[in-house]
């Protein structure tokens, strides 16, 4: 059984803001184009292929936690969430 696909999310998907509002602190809040949410290397390769060829800032989110602003900049276009 193989890992599950990779999914996008977008802004006018329902998931979208519990994956953006991480609740702790508001004085920092993303607003990135898409969340993908990537399970293996082959998945994280081609989100990051995308971001360059579209010129897009990624972040990297793990755990869900991380220096305030860093994740949750408005620079941000791409979020990848490696969590799972």
């Amino acid at each position: 059984m193989g890992a599950p696909p990779a999914v996008t999310v977008t802004s006018d998907d329902f998931r979208y803001g519990d994956l953006t509002a991480r609740g702790y602190n508001g004085r920092f809040v993303g607003k990135p184009d898409s969340v993908r949410i990537v399970h293996t290397t082959e998945q994280v390769t081609a989100a990051v292929a995308e971001a360059v060829r579209d010129s897009a800032r990624i972040a990297v989110r793990s755990g869900g936690h991380c220096l305030d602003g860093l994740v949750d900049d408005g620079q941000v276009r791409m979020l990848l969430d490696v969590s799972g």
